[in-house]
């Protein structure tokens, strides 16, 4: 049995990928011999994409709430909140905010958030958190031209 690092639930995806191979190569080493054997293995690529794709949505919506959530500005720093979690960032942590059109920046420790406008409940809204942000981080936001 392959036991991921986690001692109290094992990793079984490595040993069901094995045996999956080897009933590949069994397949086509059949198929060779007994072109009847091509139907099991029509049917085997067949689930192997429908396996494929579900994983494929899952991670996306899995991605998708990891960056969901309130962000909220205190004086600790900028905390974000979702189902996954809590984040928090240290206002020293901050190297750069900045705005396109349509987005707001904010950069640390070389990789960052990025806000749409439209989460923000109105044009006020957004000013106010953009101002609170760079009153903490002491600086102003840099306009992105696009």
């Amino acid at each position: 049995m392959i036991i991921s690092s986690d001692p109290i639930r094992p990793d079984f995806r490595r040993l069901y990928w094995l045996v999956r191979t080897v009933l590949w190569v069994v397949l086509v080493l059949l198929s060779l011999a007994h072109p009847v054997v091509w139907g099991a293995v029509i049917m085997e690529a067949g689930l192997v994409l429908i396996e494929t794709r579900g994983r494929r949505q899952l991670l996306r919506h899995g991605a998708y709430d990891v960056l969901n959530g309130r962000y909220e500005v205190s004086p600790r720093g900028l905390l974000r909140t979702s189902e996954v979690g809590e984040t928090l960032i240290a206002w020293g942590a901050i190297e750069h905010l900045g705005q396109s059109g349509e987005h707001l920046f904010v950069r640390f420790s070389s990789t960052g958030w990025v806000l749409p406008f439209r989460c923000f409940a109105s044009e006020n809204h957004r000013r106010d958190f953009v101002s609170a942000l760079e009153r903490y981080v002491g600086g102003a936001t840099t306009v992105v031209t696009q």
